[in-house]
């Protein structure tokens, strides 16, 4: 039986190696180590780098599949705040629209007084009404955003929590 000795990948003791050894701990510091044979050389490994080795393609296998995962996650979100802006949107055109008919219905109102009462009144009128038409607007408009704004920020910041974890995935793939 043919031993030869190597020294410690951890602390560089002489150590006797034997053919029928795989693997053993270190007599010296306690390491365990794994001997290495390839193409008639021999060495000593720390089982701890075959470990990191292991735990390395562990971890970005596990990357790759919670990518996929988080990507699968992303989809409905995307989806509902695609939904709540449009229905944002579409209350935005709605008071533009009311808008619209309530000037129609001042400028017929002030043209009714004006021919009767005088162009003054009528003229008075209108612009009374068109008035209150136009802050009516600018207050429901701006209650439609803070209303969409609230509705927005759970799904913003759920997106954005998925969106990080997305990137810190990719990282590992990556590497």
């Amino acid at each position: 039986m043919k031993v030869i000795t190597l020294k410690c990948a951890s602390c560089g003791a002489a150590l006797e190696i034997s053919p029928d050894m795989d693997q053993f701990a270190c007599g010296y510091c306690g390491s365990e180590q794994i001997v290495e044979r390839r193409g008639g050389t021999i060495s000593l490994k720390l089982v701890t780098d075959a470990i990191t080795k292991v735990q390395a393609g562990t971890d970005k296998t596990a990357a790759e599949l919670a990518l996929k995962r988080l990507k699968e996650e992303l989809q409905p979100i995307a989806i509902r705040q695609a939904m709540i802006e449009s229905q944002a949107e579409k209350r935005a055109n709605s008071l533009v629209g009311w808008g619209m008919v309530g000037a129609i219905i001042i400028i017929i109102m002030a043209i009714a007084l004006g021919s009767d009462s005088g162009w003054v009144a009528g003229i008075s009128v209108f612009i009374i009404l068109s008035a209150l038409i136009v802050f009516t607007c600018i207050g429901l408009d701006s209650s439609n955003r803070k209303e969409t704004e609230e509705q927005l920020k759970p799904i913003l910041k759920q997106r954005a929590e998925i969106e990080e974890k997305i990137a810190k995935n990719k990282a590992i793939v990556d590497s």
